[in-house]
């Protein structure tokens, strides 16, 4: 660098050309983001969670999964087996029970068929029992798939199956290979949330049903409370500031990358998005659960 280079960066217009070039690539880096273009670059940096396109033009914007455990059977309410209804109260065939390993089911056991009424409705010619009329009646605006089948009787396994794809623990849930696909596009709340029916650990399999696994933790779900606050610990303590819990922060982050730096682990990094998002839903998630 010469003298004048030197010279050159004190000079009044060198300065605000330089400026204006940083203010603007800012601005740039703002508007392509919003555009979802950096989405890759921010990610490689550590943010999984901001949002990538699909493969394809999604048809729905908001999906609302309802899982209802301890539901009647489906043979009580849209899945009409012929076949049992002949077989009713007669020993359980031996061809029933090929390839099937459960103790539950004996050499003794006998057929059982569902005692409702079935009735087809609308035009697609959907099944429904006598337990849901007014569900029926709104046959042509559902979906039904009656094609998966699964050799696993027993409660928690079945929830994992439909949960996790597998009948075992130690598989990301659902939602959370959706959020590890397709990122979130709010940054001040949770990617996957759970609505539980009470304040226990959820049904019979658990956390495991809405666990990232393997995944990074900030793709797991968090769940809503029935009662009494719906997240813990998002009012501030007592005495203790926005700015000052910023401060607090900032101070742990620092050292959690120090950390990092001497063990690059992708967990670090992790638990470093996973305090950011829980400080912006202090702010962001009291707003969201007020619903008065």
């Amino acid at each position: 660098m010469t003298d004048f280079d030197s010279f050159r960066q004190l000079q009044r217009r060198a300065f605000l050309t330089q400026s204006t070039c940083g203010l603007g690539s800012m601005a740039l880096a703002q508007m392509l983001s919003g555009e979802s273009l950096l989405a890759a670059a921010a990610s490689s940096a550590g943010n999984s969670l901001v949002p990538r396109p699909p493969m394809f033009e999604p048809r729905a914007k908001n999906v609302i999964f309802l899982f209802m455990a301890g539901a009647p059977s489906q043979f009580d309410l849209f899945s009409p087996k012929p076949v049992m209804q002949k077989l009713h109260g007669q020993p359980v065939p031996a061809s029933f029970l090929e390839g099937l390993s459960d103790s539950l089911i004996k050499g003794s056991a006998r057929v059982w068929a569902s005692p409702r009424k079935f009735t087809k409705h609308g035009e697609c010619g959907m099944d429904f029992s006598d337990y849901l009329p007014h569900l029926a009646t709104c046959a042509d605006d559902l979906c039904m798939i009656r094609t998966l089948k699964t050799d696993v009787p027993n409660h928690d396994p079945a929830q994992l199956t439909m949960q996790c794809g597998v009948p075992r623990f130690g598989m990301p849930s659902m939602g959370s290979w959706i959020t590890y696909g397709l990122g979130c596009e709010s940054r001040n709340l949770p990617s996957f949330t759970v609505l539980l029916s009470n304040n226990g650990p959820g049904d019979i399999a658990g956390t495991a049903l809405w666990d990232s696994a393997f995944l990074p933790a900030t793709h797991r779900g968090v769940t809503f409370r029935s009662q009494g606050d719906p997240f813990l610990h998002l009012e501030y303590p007592d005495g203790v500031t926005r700015a000052e819990q910023r401060r607090r922060l900032d101070a742990i982050n620092d050292l959690t990358r120090l950390r990092q730096q001497q063990q690059p682990d992708p967990e670090i990094a992790t638990r470093i998005e996973s305090y950011e998002l829980a400080f912006r839903m202090q702010a962001a998630a009291p707003e969201l659960l007020d619903f008065q």
